[in-house]
């Protein structure tokens, strides 16, 4: 697995943006993060993600695994 990971300040959010190889795929992974879930919410629709699937990143790489992702 290789994994390779970029930090960002989006309205005072961190954001990070993760891609990740395993078993030759490649997958993109998006988080954000602040105290302020109201902030988050709004950053998350910003950069228009809101209503996509939020799943853990151990969950991700299970699924990946199960080839489900």
């Amino acid at each position: 697995m290789d994994k390779n990971r970029d930090l960002y300040d989006v309205d005072g959010c961190i954001i990070e943006y993760t891609t990740v190889k395993v078993d030759g795929r490649l997958f993109k992974t998006v988080a954000a993060e602040l105290p302020d879930p109201e902030k988050v919410k709004q950053t998350v629709r910003k950069m228009g993600l809101w209503g996509k699937e939020n799943i853990n990143y151990v969950k991700a790489l299970k699924r990946i695994r199960m080839g489900q992702l």
